[in-house]
């Protein structure tokens, strides 16, 4: 099994991302449950499914990859 984290899509946001100085990339860890999109400004993607760190991946036709 590997370690290596899923990136998650740059669309996703939560509070805790904005409790630093400066803002952390979305894959960082935050303990609070209230994930949205930044396209929909909702908990909901514009997929229609749920915002949330868990699925948030490259499987939703939505997603949004890291840039390189």
């Amino acid at each position: 099994m590997s370690s290596e984290k899923k990136p998650l899509c740059l669309q996703i946001r939560a509070k805790g991302f904005y409790v630093f100085t400066e803002e952390p990339e979305p894959h960082e860890d935050t303990q609070t449950g209230v994930f949205w999109c930044l396209k929909t400004m909702q908990q909901v993607g514009p997929d229609g499914n749920s915002v949330h760190k868990s699925c948030c991946d490259a499987s939703r036709p939505c997603f949004e990859g890291p840039r390189v």
